[in-house]
């Protein structure tokens, strides 16, 4: 896994998604997400997607609001 970020939005790259399975709870319309940048929780909504090829990005956009739960 690679993650790439610019500004607000962040790029995860999913090496061997077809070993693992977590990326697929945020196909279609995405989730919802909590990420630990610099110590400091972060919320998210998170969309993945396949390409042609079968490789697997997940986007990541940091939203304004605290983290849920």
């Amino acid at each position: 896994m690679t993650c790439r970020r610019a500004g607000d939005k962040f790029v995860i790259d999913v090496w061997i998604p077809e070993a693992k399975t977590w990326w697929r709870n945020f196909l279609g319309e995405g989730r919802p997400l909590t990420l630990r940048l610099d110590g400091t929780e972060r919320a998210g909504h998170a969309v993945a997607r396949r390409d042609q090829n079968g490789r697997v990005t997940v986007t990541v956009r940091l939203t304004t609001g605290a983290p849920e739960g």
